[in-house]
C-alpha cells in the first residue's frame, strides 16, 4: 500500500538508503575499476516505480528469541513493470559518463525480516532485512544518451555480474539491510551506553561489525534457564550487546553494529565479550573477554571476509566466534 500510495518518496528512499549504500560498498569492497577497467565507477541518479509492487508468494514466522523481536521468512518476487527501473551513470576510463537505465527487472529470492519492537510510538525501532540465499536477477540495460552500450560487446553481461556481487556482498546472509526508525534514537535494550553521534562531531567514518556465528559459549556462571548470555560489542567508548544466545554450543546471530570513529581512534580496537546476567539482568557476572581487532586491521582491509576467533579463555575448548569487520568512510566528516 506505502509502495502504491507513495511512489516518489519510497523511490528516494531506495536510490538513497538502498541502492547508494550498495554502490558504496563495491567501492569500500573495491570492486572498481570493473569489466577490465572500463567500469570506474557507478552512480544512481533516479529510481522510477509504477503500479507493479513486491509479491510475497510464502510467509513463514520464525520462532521468538526474545520478547521484543518478531522475525518472519518469506518468498518475495519482483517484476517491474513498463517504464520503471533504475537510471544509473555509468563512468568509463577517461572520465567518459554514458547514462543507463536498468529495467524489465525481474528478481525473486528468500528474504528474512527482523523487526525490533517498542513499547511506546512509534513501537518500531529498527528493521533488519536480509537475503537468505543469492537472488534470481534479471533485466536489461537501455541507453539514455547517443551512445549505445549494447555495441560494447559483453557490458551487459558485465553489469549483470557486478550487480549481482553488489547485493550477494552488501545484503546476503550474513550481511543484511539495517532500517532504523530513528538514526541516532537512544537505546535502552541493544546500545547499552556510549556516546550517540551528533552533527557537531568530526568522525571520519564508519566501522561495521558483524557477529555471525558462535561456538562453545560457556560462560562459567551461565546456568540454563536462570540466567542469559549475550556478546556485548565495545570500540571507543561506544557499546552494543548481541541477542540473548540460546543455543550455547552453535549459535547464529547475524548481528550487527556501526561504530562512528574518527582517525584518532585507529589506535582502539573492537573489543568482544561474553556476558553472562540473572534472567532479570538485577545481576551481571564477571565477563570474559573473546578477543579485540584493531581499528587500523579494519581501516586497512582486513577482516572484511568472516573470520573464526579462536577463544582460549573459556572452559571446554573449541570456543569461537566468527565477525566480518568493513570501515566505510564519509565523504566529509559531521562536523
Amino acid at each position: 500500500l506505502v509502495w502504491r500510495r507513495y511512489p516518489l518518496l519510497v523511490a528516494e528512499w531506495l536510490r538513497k538508503d538502498v541502492v547508494d549504500e550498495i554502490l558504496e560498498g563495491m567501492r569500500r569492497d573495491k570492486l572498481f575499476p570493473a569489466a577490465n577497467g572500463l567500469i570506474k565507477n557507478l552512480v544512481a541518479t533516479k529510481i522510477v516505480l509504477r503500479d507493479s509492487s513486491p509479491w510475497i508468494m510464502d510467509i513463514r514466522l520464525n520462532q521468538m528469541r526474545s520478547e521484543d523481536e518478531l522475525s518472519v521468512t518469506g518468498r518475495v518476487r519482483f517484476v517491474s513493470d513498463k517504464d520503471a527501473g533504475v537510471e544509473l551513470n555509468i563512468v568509463c576510463a577517461g572520465g567518459i559518463n554514458i547514462p543507463v537505465k536498468i529495467e524489465n527487472i525481474s528478481v525473486e529470492t528468500w528474504l528474512n525480516v527482523r523487526v525490533h519492537m517498542l513499547n511506546q510510538f512509534p513501537f518500531v525501532r529498527v528493521v533488519w532485512i536480509s537475503m537468505l540465499e543469492r537472488p534470481r536477477l534479471e533485466l536489461s540495460i537501455r541507453p539514455l544518451s547517443g551512445v549505445d552500450v549494447m555495441h560494447i560487446p559483453g557490458l551487459d553481461l558485465m553489469l549483470h555480474d557486478l550487480i549481482l556481487t553488489a547485493i550477494e556482498r552488501e545484503i546476503v546472509l550474513p550481511m543484511g539491510k539495517i532500517v532504523p526508525i530513528d538514526r541516532f534514537m537512544p537505546d535502552e535494550y541493544y546500545h547499552e551506553r556510549g556516546h550517540t553521534p551528533s552533527k557537531t562531531d568530526a568522525y571520519a567514518g564508519k566501522v561495521t561489525v558483524l557477529v555471525a556465528q558462535t561456538k562453545c559459549m560457556l560462560h562459567p556462571s551461565h546456568t540454563f534457564g536462570a540466567s542469559e548470555l549475550y556478546i556485548r560489542v565495545q570500540m571507543a567508548g561506544q557499546t552494543f550487546r548481541t541477542m540473548p544466545i540460546v543455543d550455547t554450543l552453535n549459535e547464529t546471530l547475524n548481528e550487527r553494529f556501526e561504530f562512528w570513529t574518527s582517525l584518532a581512534d585507529e589506535d582502539e580496537g573492537v573489543t568482544l565479550s561474553l556476558v553472562c546476567s540473572s534472567s532479570e539482568g538485577a545481576i551481571e557476572y564477571d565477563s570474559v573477554e573473546l578477543g579485540t581487532i584493531m581499528v587500523r586491521e579494519v581501516v586497512d582491509g582486513l577482516w572484511m571476509e568472516p573470520e573464526w576467533v579462536d577463544v582460549e579463555t573459556l572452559r571446554g575448548g573449541n570456543s569461537r566466534v566468527q565477525v566480518k569487520c568493513t570501515y566505510n568512510p564519509l565523504q566529509r566528516s559531521l562536523k
